[in-house]
């Protein structure tokens, strides 16, 4: 909780017009806005395909960490994908600023995650699953190269206004 208060405070003195400003040319809204939608679609898919995998499967008991990757993920990320994607498909200032971190977490999340069942077999002698970590990063790939749009529109330097003494003496030395 206290996570998420701080993010959200966060993002909230973040200047929204500023970043969208500032990315407008370099971000394609609407190509990013869909890929959070789709992403979020397809942990849907995902998540609820391993519950009725699980249940069809003879009812077996579902593992607990699934179970806490299913509810971080249906709570938290699914929600804040589609909110995030579907206010950058409309160009507002709170997708923008909000778009690249969940790019960031979710393309990492991938990869970290990749990262752990290649590793796996090597601590436990158990076959390598190379399909799913094959697809966890092309997963962490899909959401880290649009971040790289992100990066480009702010690698230019900062918008900044002419600050206020400058203005003065610039004003005062042409009367």
């Amino acid at each position: 909780m206290l996570s998420a208060y701080t993010t959200i405070g966060l993002v909230a003195s973040i200047d929204g017009d500023t970043v969208r400003q500032r990315l407008t040319g370099a971000v394609r809204p609407r190509f990013v806005g869909g890929l959070l939608v789709g992403s979020a679609l397809l942990t849907v898919g995902q998540d609820a395909g391993g519950a009725v995998a699980t249940a069809l499967a003879g009812g077996a008991p579902i593992d607990p960490l699934a179970r806490g990757v299913w509810i971080a993920d249906l709570t938290l990320g699914v929600p804040a994908m589609l909110i995030v994607g579907g206010l950058l498909w409309r160009r507002a200032s709170l997708g923008y600023v909000a778009a690249a971190g969940l790019l960031l977490s979710f393309g990492m999340t991938s990869v970290v995650i990749a990262a752990m069942l290649a590793l796996q077999p090597v601590l436990t002698g158990a076959p390598i699953d190379g399909s799913m970590v094959m697809g966890l990063l092309i997963f962490g790939a899909v959401s880290l190269t649009p971040l790289m749009l992100f990066a480009r529109g702010t690698a230019t330097g900062p918008v900044r206004a002419e600050p206020r003494a400058q203005r003065a003496g610039s004003a005062a030395a042409t009367t």
